[in-house]
């Protein structure tokens, strides 16, 4: 599909580490991103507040079947990623293609819960593998999803 024929329909921007995450189910724990941010409590105290979550797990939701097209943006750094702007070039990874994200769980009648299959893909370039290869590091990561484009009918006269 050509990208004339697409629109820009959500853009999904992640930053933080990358770590293992709770998933809430029988997986327990998925490969993903964590975010850490200074939160005030009502005594005025300010504590580090943790955020993260299984990263197939989230865009599968998000993603879906409903999107033809993605680009990715992402950058990579052993130390947290505060302003991407300022990032230099050499380091900013650019992808584009079909996005493809899948998650399940497998089982046996015997012995209930054995694994869980992730994919998340866009136009082949394998994105799991990538958060798996850099694991512990720091990632900002910026995913435009595009949609088709209705094509209108004819106008009655």
């Amino acid at each position: 599909m050509k990208k004339e024929n697409l629109k820009l329909a959500k853009t999904i921007v992640l930053n933080g580490k990358i770590d293992h995450c709770l998933t809430g189910d029988e997986q327990y724990q998925a490969t993903g991103i964590k975010t850490v941010h200074k939160q005030k409590r009502f005594s005025g105290e300010t504590v580090e507040v943790e955020m993260g979550f299984a990263f197939t797990q989230r865009l599968e939701d998000e993603i879906g079947w409903a999107y033809k097209n993605a680009d990715v943006t992402y950058m990579i750094s052993d130390t947290p990623i505060k302003n991407p702007e300022k990032a230099m070039e050499d380091y900013i990874k650019f992808i584009s293609g079909a996005p493809k994200v899948s998650r399940h769980h497998s089982y046996s009648d015997l012995t209930g819960y054995l694994w869980t299959s992730e994919d998340f893909k866009i136009g082949g370039h394998d994105l799991l593998n990538v958060l798996n290869v850099n694991f512990g590091k720091y990632i900002h990561i910026e995913i435009d999803l595009y949609a088709a484009v209705p094509i209108e009918g004819k106008k009655k006269k």
